[in-house]
Parts: C-alpha cells; structure tokens; sequence
C-alpha cells in the first residue's frame, strides 16, 4: 500500500507543481532552450586555472593553479559525472572534449537553482511575479551571458552563493531567535566565496558591519568565527610551505611583487567606471540592473519590516563594489559588461519586482527593452562582430547598425554561426 501511494504521489505531485507554476516552468525551458543552442563546450582562460586543479585530482596533469581554487570544488563532481560518459563511449559534446562540456552544462542548471532560490523570497516579501522579475533579471543582466557563452568562469558560481548567503539572511532576520548555525552559516559561505573570487571576501564588510550596527555582536562574531579559523589555515599552511592559494591568474607572467603593487594604490574613480563606464559599465550594457538598484530603493522604503534584512543586502553590495577602488584594471578585460558584479542579480530581481509592484505597465515595457537591449550586446560580444577588449559595445554596435554595417543577413548568419542549430541544418547558410 505505501508503495502505491508512493507511486500515485509521484506521478501527481510533479504534474500539479507544473500547472500551479506554469510561468516558472516556460521560464526555466526557455533558459534550457537558449543553453542548449548557444553554449559554449569549453573551458576558457580565466577558469582554465582552477580546471588545472581539477585535472590534477583526477591524476591527468601533474602541476596545477590554485587561482580561485574553490571554483574548482565545485567542478570535481562535474568532471567525475563525466567519465560515466566516458566510460560509454562518449567522449565529445559539441565536437570538444565531454569533461569540461559536462561542467559547461552543470553551470547553466546552476543558474535555474539560483532563480528557483528567489522565487519563495519574492513571495514572502509579498512581491509580484516571481516568473517576470526573473525573466528580466536572468536575460537582461550579466548572468544570461556567464551562464551561457562563458559558464566555466567563477561568476555563476559566484551568483549562487551570493544568493544563498541572501537566503540565509532573510531567514535569520525572519526568526525571532535566530539559532547559532545561521551566522555561522553566513560565514562559511562567505569564506567558500572568497576562495571562489578573492574579491567577494568583501561582503564580510557589509555582514559584520550591519549586524555590529544592529548591535547583534554575538552573531557578528559567529559570522567572523569562520573567517579567523579560515585565516589561521592559511597562516599554518604558508608556514608548512605550501604557497600560491592566493596567486594571481597573471602569476606566472609578472611578479609577487609587480601583483602586489597593482592593488597597494586607491583608484576612486574604479567604482564608478565599474557602473557607468561605455566600457562594460553594468548600468549601461545591463540597464535592468539599474532598474533594479532603483527599485531595491523603493524595496527599502516601502518594506520597514524587512529593512535590517535589506539595508545589510545593500550593504554587501556596496561592499563588494568598493572593494574594487584597490584595481586599477577595472574592466574586467574581455567579456560582457561588469563581470565582477554578475553576483548582484539576486538583489537586481528583487528590485524589478518592487518596481512590479509599483508601475506594472511601465516596469514591464522598460524591463523588456532593457533584456533586449543586453541580449542585443550580448550578441555583438559572443557571436563574431570584430569585438575586441577595449571595444565601446554600448555605441559601437547601435551605431554599426544603423550605417548598414551590420544587416540582417549578417546578424543571422552569425547567429548560425555560433549556434547549435547548424548541427540539425547544416546546409543553410547566407549568400
């Protein structure tokens, strides 16, 4: 009888969560759809440093980076799922290696598990949606592009754990006594995170110092314990000789010193850049995070229950952007828009759904144009448009198109091109 009723709820529970979230799931095929035509099978250069550390895991190589080794905890179980394929005689996706394809693919489902993380927030912060907050946050911020044309870089890695850490933080501010695991939790995930993208160790700063504000110095303190024990291991590992956990990518083209030196300056004008440059300025090749800093601002000022919880978000953030006012190279070289705050999209659907809230016409409208407008750059970076790093997409490519230089026959073939189509069509082509 168990076994019956285990099978009747197995095949009506699934069936009834599709009806009643029925925009969730043709968000999350859309997503699986634009993974499945455009991403790219390959590990690129910046996570070809911790992808060294996972073939050395696994015996393959002998000398390894532990550049943002985290990344490479994370990709060990993806590699190792891989070999099953191996093991069957599959040994390519995409015409490039299975290993690094598989966790190619594992990072784009990260992403949905970053998104379905928001929808019960969005709800309890009795926002609108959550299909279209997340719609517009998933294709109009840097996400859609790191978890599709780059997916083997830290930053979809670096979304989810920002996320959780969000997470994590509602729930804690939601418990009227909040048990010693929370912050303490809060902690291991931003220690996990630093070791993901060094410059993330940043939030600590905005964490430590609303709860220290709050005067919650216990928990700020159970928030700091992980990080001091995080600290002596390192301590006691660089005295047992074992170096390089916090070398550079360029490590082995300059100096410890010369790396030193690039971040022992002030550069105030960074952050700035950082947002507005034409240059990969997140505000102005990813609009709808705009929308959602202007709508996290309405969240903070029409949700007063919830503010200790919002105001420590937007603490973190400010954190993680200021942090960058030690870097000179503040571009983040080849890539779409400000790649160093891909993490922020957490906070950018929770502000489009506040802007939902309170103009659905217009936030709608504006959102869509905004993803369009990221998707159509996202296209002139990814599919072949003479882009180079120091390229002013945000007027080059508006610019190209209207003095003819770009047609619609081009944009098509190159949308061919760089997707998987070609394989089931491969005769089409333009002339």
């Amino acid at each position: 009888m168990a076994a019956e009723i285990a099978v009747r709820w197995a095949r009506a529970e699934p069936l009834r969560w599709v009806r009643e979230h029925r925009t969730l799931v043709a968000l999350g095929t859309l997503w699986l759809l634009f993974v499945a035509n455009f991403t790219v099978f390959a590990v690129d250069l910046d996570s070809g440093y911790s992808f060294t550390l996972v073939q050395k895991f696994f015996g393959e190589r002998h000398d390894a980076s532990t550049y943002q080794f985290g990344l490479a905890f994370v990709e060990v179980p993806m590699y190792a799922f891989s070999k099953l394929f191996v093991a069957a005689g599959l040994t390519s996706v995409g015409g490039l290696p299975i290993g690094p394809g598989v966790i190619c693919i594992f990072m784009a489902l990260l992403v949905l598990v970053t998104c379905l993380l928001l929808v019960p927030l969005l709800r309890e912060l009795r926002l609108p949606g959550p299909a279209f907050p997340l719609l517009i946050g998933l294709f109009g911020t840097p996400l859609f592009w790191y978890g599709t044309f780059s997916p083997t870089q830290t930053h979809v890695l670096d979304t989810l754990l920002f996320t959780v850490l969000l997470v994590l933080l509602f729930r804690y501010f939601r418990t009227e006594t909040p048990p010693a695991w929370l912050p303490v939790a809060m902690g291991v995930i931003v220690v996990y995170s630093a070791t993901v993208r060094y410059f993330t160790g940043a939030e600590a700063v905005g964490l430590v110092g609303g709860l220290l504000v709050l005067r919650r110095r216990r928990d700020a303190g159970l928030v700091v314990l992980p990080m001091a024990l995080a600290g002596l291991v390192l301590v006691l590992l660089s005295a047992a000789g074992v170096h390089g956990l916090l070398e550079g990518p360029a490590s082995a083209r300059i100096s410890h010193q010369e790396s030193a030196r690039l971040v022992s300056h002030l550069y105030p004008l960074t952050p700035v850049r950082m947002l507005f440059s034409n240059r990969r300025g997140l505000f102005v090749w990813t609009p709808a995070m705009l929308l959602g800093a202007i709508g996290y601002v309405r969240l903070l000022r029409t949700r007063p229950r919830e503010r200790p919880f919002l105001a420590i978000g937007a603490a973190m953030a400010v954190s993680l952007v200021a942090i960058y006012a030690l870097v000179q190279s503040w571009d983040g070289g080849f890539g779409f828009s400000q790649r160093y705050l891909t993490s922020l999209f957490p906070l950018a659907v929770l502000g489009i759904a506040s802007l939902l809230e309170w103009r659905p016409v217009v936030a709608r409208v504006v959102g869509i144009v905004a993803a369009c407008w990221a998707l159509m750059l996202g296209a002139f970076v990814a599919l072949g448009f003479g882009f180079d790093e120091h390229t002013s997409v945000a007027t080059d490519f508006p610019r190209g198109i209207l003095d003819g230089k770009y047609s619609a026959g081009i944009i098509a073939q190159n949308l061919y091109d760089n997707s998987h189509v070609k394989v089931f069509f491969p005769r089409w082509h333009h002339h």
